[in-house]
């Protein structure tokens, strides 16, 4: 593994992370990743302020294989960007099921469908969402929501 900075040379960008895999994912065929991550979210956009928090581009993506042709490219190869404070990662469409824990008394909004809210014995509760064809899994929460 290896941090890359394709869109310039700014070495301390630590934003795009390439794999070398052991072997080649052919067309048609799939992989799965586990990958354990931890996100620190800043005090600002896609973060928190006091008891509100706004997430988003808080989770590993992984890249965008393209055939030749597609944005003009001479060849096939993976489309990947760093993240700029101004615009977003691309990606491509993927299926999310994301378990979001927070304290009994916040309210959740995400994007998908609540699957499942189950209150647990720590004063916590857990939602469960499930988007299918989005291209990131953003979701809110504060103690302050109205749900209407």
């Amino acid at each position: 593994m290896r941090f890359i900075h394709p869109d310039d040379d700014n070495v301390n960008d630590r934003t795009v992370l390439e794999v070398q895999l052991d072997k080649p994912v052919l067309p048609h065929d799939s992989i799965e990743l586990k990958i354990d991550f931890t996100s620190k979210l800043p005090n600002a956009r896609s973060g928190f302020n006091h008891d509100f928090f706004l997430v988003a581009q808080w989770f590993p993506k992984p890249g965008v294989n393209e055939p030749a042709g597609m944005r003009y490219a001479k060849k096939g190869g993976w489309n990947c960007h760093q993240y700029h404070a101004h615009s977003e990662y691309y990606a491509d469409f993927s299926k999310y099921v994301v378990n979001i824990t927070v304290p009994d008394n916040y309210k959740v909004g995400a994007v998908g469908e609540l699957e499942n809210k189950t209150k647990n014995s720590d004063s916590t509760t857990t939602f469960t969402y499930v988007a299918r064809d989005v291209m990131d899994f953003a979701w809110t929460t504060s103690p302050l929501f109205e749900v209407v």
